[in-house]
């Protein structure tokens, strides 16, 4: 424990920290503080990850790249505060006990936002949950199989293409005709990102309906089909009845329009498509067949407000739901497509709903300086999704992603029996909270993914967690803005050395825990703690450094696009500190962080988790500038990137 007493805090890279709270230890929670978690999480689930369509369309405002760096560029601070006049004017020592940042369930519940019950008038069937039969890994091998109702479907049907996901399709439709009618309703993404993945699918039907066509019991009207689509509305019907028409069906899918709004309200699409067609269903003694095609998760609102009675309606009406979908992002809810203006050459990142893979994030949506803007995969499809499709017996197939341009993007694919044990929880999301809630070191966790949300509207301005990574060019603007930077990152080193002491006093707890997922949730978190405290002293002993020596510029980008301000990149190299005590703190957090991250790649391997920890590991710890072209902001209000 020597190793997690001293040490001091300082700078930051995240641009909204929350502000250090006063109360007791988690230790002394009673069971009334417990319950206060149980019956209030609910609510700081909504406050944290699941974002409301004003924060959504505040996420959605674009960013210039003017590299290949992963940054965010941050309106320049106008703070008139002078520069530190010695590094050690950065340095605070760290806490020797926790000030309270982990120790309140009472700040989660006044935290809290409420998540709105949704009530619907659809019944609901009574149906026997047989248990989690063939969840992971199938791969096609029982994909034909009738299911007895209210069995499990298949969250992990990995798939090459779409010729290979539409022939299991097909297999799916004629296990279903074996036993009569059917009638299949495909629910389209109307996104521009879907546009070539719509086209595709309508040239390969004809292999799908004249396969289908082969078999009797598929001859005549066995087999009718009809077409909806989804974005900012979800009434959306394509098809004036259900038709065995395959030209129809094929004008229906070109029918199908490019929504520029980015809000996918996927749910209540769906939830409509089953109302509308399943009268259908009933008149001709059909069994219904919902099909999704998407590359996103929907709207987080919309999903949360929506998912239960979306279940509820499908089971109703015995339909089941398969999703064409896309990996989730590894524990955190955004992905980014990077697209260039072809007139002026100048980048954007484009930001869509991809994940997370459980019902609320497990990881820091932080990577240390500001809000993640990697793409790991998570191994599985988005929640949401996979939900749907367990619950009604259907199956997610998940789709290897033809988006080149994913901002931070793994290609790593992981073996199914090596992510068994990591299935996320698909259990409804308020049974999840409550079973989170009852673990000790789950609560620990989460409270710190809270504290270091980014998303959090509350947290802005000296309460931020993200750290700024653009500056100005001007020396004297330069240091007003690196001081206000320096203050926000001596408090967050503070904080995560909170969270540090916090973590190592409930490792006992980890060695206890049941679940592969949570424990492997626990190592890596504990990990970045240590190493993003490394990273943000860095930043702060950079910025110091550069106000007392700046980098002569050198308008590497020419004269054309002359340099514009400076930004900070990563690099192995670290600033030694002059203070012997202070920079034997940075040394031991950097040896703790490295066995830390390498016990993650060892104990986990073959899963995300071992990914995320060795890209961390090669990222290394230290802070310097580049300079930075940001594009004439003139030229940029003239451009409108299209919605992904």
């Amino acid at each position: 424990m020597s190793a997690h007493s001293s040490g001091s805090a300082i700078g930051t890279d995240i641009d909204d920290a929350p502000s250090l709270l006063s109360r007791p230890v988690i230790e002394t929670l009673t069971a009334f503080g417990v319950s206060t978690v149980v019956h209030c999480a609910l609510l700081v689930a909504m406050g944290m990850m699941l974002i409301t369509i004003q924060v959504a369309s505040t996420l959605a405002e674009l960013t210039v790249d003017a590299s290949d760096e992963d940054v965010e560029i941050v309106e320049y601070l106008n703070d008139l505060i002078e520069p530190a006049e010695q590094p050690s004017d950065l340095i605070s020592t760290a806490p020797t006990q926790l000030v309270g940042a982990f120790g309140s369930v009472v700040a989660l519940a006044q935290a809290s936002v409420s998540t709105p019950q949704v009530q619907t008038d659809t019944p609901t069937t009574v149906q026997v949950d047989v248990g989690l039969v063939d969840v992971i890994g199938s791969n096609g091998t029982h994909i034909s199989r009738e299911l007895p109702a209210g069995q499990l479907g298949d969250v992990a049907a990995h798939a090459d293409d779409y010729a290979e996901a539409l022939d299991r399709i097909t297999l799916e439709i004629l296990g279903k005709l074996e036993r009569g009618k059917v009638l299949v309703v495909w629910v389209f993404d109307q996104s521009g990102s879907m546009k070539d993945d719509r086209d595709e699918i309508n040239a390969r039907l004809d292999r799908v309906y004249q396969e289908l066509r082969t078999k009797h019991v598929a001859q005549g009207d066995a087999l009718l089909t009809a077409v909806t689509s989804y974005g900012a509305t979800y009434q959306n019907v394509h098809t004036k009845t259900p038709t065995a028409n395959l030209d129809e069906i094929r004008r229906a899918i070109d029918e199908v329009p490019v929504d520029e709004s980015g809000l996918e309200l996927m749910c209540p699409a769906i939830s409509f498509a089953i109302q509308t067609h399943r009268k259908f269903a009933v008149q001709g003694n059909r069994q219904l067949i919902t099909i999704v095609l998407t590359d996103e998760s929907g709207d987080p609102a919309s999903n949360v407000k929506y998912l239960e009675s979306t279940i509820a309606e499908a089971k109703a009406a015995r339909c089941r739901v398969y999703f064409l979908g896309r990996e989730a992002v590894f524990g955190y809810p955004y992905a980014r497509l990077r697209w260039e203006d072809p007139g002026t050459g100048i980048p954007f990142w484009l930001p869509i709903d991809r994940g997370p893979e459980t019902p609320l994030p497990e990881l820091l949506q932080i990577d240390g300086l500001h809000r993640r803007w990697d793409a790991h995969g998570s191994g599985f499809g988005p929640y949401e999704q996979c939900r749907l499709a367990r619950e009604t017996g259907g199956v997610f197939f998940m789709l290897p992603s033809p988006e080149t341009n994913l901002v931070g993007r793994d290609n790593r694919k992981y073996a199914l029996e090596q992510m068994r044990a990591y299935l996320p929880d698909l259990g409804p999301r308020d049974d999840y909270i409550a079973e989170r809630d009852k673990s000790e070191l789950r609560r620990y966790q989460w409270k710190i993914i809270s504290d270091l949300n980014p998303y959090d509207t509350r947290h802005t301005g000296d309460t931020r967690v993200e750290l700024r990574h653009y500056f100005p060019l001007a020396i004297d603007q330069f240091k007003r803005a690196a001081t206000a930077e320096q203050a926000i990152s001596k408090r967050l080193v503070e904080y995560l050395s909170e969270a540090e002491r916090a973590l190592v006093t409930v490792e006992r707890l980890r060695n206890r825990e049941a679940s592969p997922r949570w424990r492997a949730n626990y190592d890596l978190m504990l990990a970045q703690v240590y190493a993003y405290q490394v990273r943000i002293y860095q930043y702060g002993l950079s910025l110091e450094a550069f106000m007392r020596n700046p980098l002569p510029i050198k308008n590497i980008y020419g004269i054309k696009r002359p340099t514009t301000g400076w930004h900070i990149h990563a690099r192995k190299p670290i600033i030694e500190h002059p203070d012997a005590k202070i920079d034997a703190w940075l040394h031991e957090r950097i040896r703790l962080a490295d066995a830390q991250y390498r016990k993650v790649i060892n104990e986990h391997i073959g899963t995300p988790y071992a990914s995320r920890a060795q890209a961390e590991l090669t990222r290394g710890y230290g802070i310097w500038f580049n300079e930075h072209w940001e594009g004439d902001s003139r030229l940029r209000s003239t451009i409108k990137p299209p919605k992904p």
